[in-house]
């Protein structure tokens, strides 16, 4: 069975090694779903960075689009060289840490979107505190979270606004920890006892 070159390097973002994937052919879509889900964490975190500079009044194409790349960047180096232990020695318990971190992550990262959506309904919030809509950066950074916590409760469309955000929290939480879920069900694939044989034998 035949593999592309778009599975391969979605292996390979996955963290996975093409000589030993290819003896698995019924892997092949499995690991590169992996691979995918990991690609799609890195469109998120540009993306967030953009709606983040939107929120803030920073110039997207100036700011939000290098800032954006940065991120991407360090996040993908981050993910690499996690991926390289992960592989390794992931179990139960360091998913569930993972879990935890990746919760937190979700959080910052889907935030952006969210104030983004509800921008309109934030600044209203805010509005009433402050009895103005033109603050200052430190102001929207500390107040907007705020404005829109108080959005959720708002009698007219709280409830419509609370459960749009945590879909957009629970889309992003699930494919931030998904990975690695599958990549502890195939700890004790074919795949893990070929490169198991390579190693012992090469290195």
């Amino acid at each position: 069975m035949e593999y592309s070159l778009l599975q391969k390097k979605l292996w390979k973002i996955g963290g996975y090694k093409a000589f030993a994937l290819k003896y698995c052919p019924i892997l092949y879509n499995e690991i590169a779903g992996i691979g995918a889900l990991f690609t799609f964490q890195l469109t998120i975190v540009f993306f967030s960075i953009i709606a983040f500079s939107s929120i803030f009044k920073i110039d997207w194409l100036i700011f939000g689009i290098p800032l954006g790349i940065i991120n991407v960047l360090i996040f993908n180096f981050w993910s690499k060289f996690l991926l390289k232990f992960i592989h390794r020695y992931l179990n139960w318990v360091a998913l569930i840490l993972i879990c935890l971190l990746k919760f937190i992550f979700s959080i910052i990262i889907s935030l952006p979107f969210i104030l983004f959506l509800f921008e309109s309904q934030t600044l209203y919030q805010l509005l009433l505190i402050k009895g103005k809509i033109n603050l200052g950066f430190w102001e929207q950074f500390t107040l907007k979270p705020y404005g829109l916590y108080l959005s959720w409760f708002s009698e007219s469309e709280g409830t419509i606004i609370l459960m749009f955000s945590l879909a957009i929290f629970t889309m992003v939480l699930f494919i931030s920890i998904a990975p690695y879920f599958l990549i502890l069900r195939g700890r004790k694939s074919v795949y893990q006892s070929i490169l198991k044989i390579y190693e012992e034998r090469f290195n």
